[in-house]
């Protein structure tokens, strides 16, 4: 895989950096891979760690603002309620 720089910092022409690493992949005539990471997930250190590798394996890494409300489905408690 062709390495590419990646696009960092604040841009106000969003929909253009993020049509960069797919363009990156098509030249490569691969698929894109994208991530998503809740910030600070599961510990900030482990997110940092994470963050990187990914930087190393992904086109597109999107960071989200964790949810303030439950979710059954990530808690992995679904089956348990009734």
């Amino acid at each position: 895989m062709a390495q590419h720089k990646p696009a960092t910092g604040r841009s106000r022409d969003g929909p253009a950096r993020f049509d960069q690493p797919l363009a990156h992949a098509r030249a490569d005539n691969r698929p894109a891979l994208a991530a998503y990471v809740p910030a600070s997930w599961p510990t900030q250190a482990q997110n940092l760690r994470i963050l990187n590798h990914l930087a190393e394996v992904t086109d597109v890494i999107e960071l989200g603002w964790p949810s303030t409300f439950s979710d059954h489905v990530r808690d992995r408690i679904t089956g348990e309620l009734r």
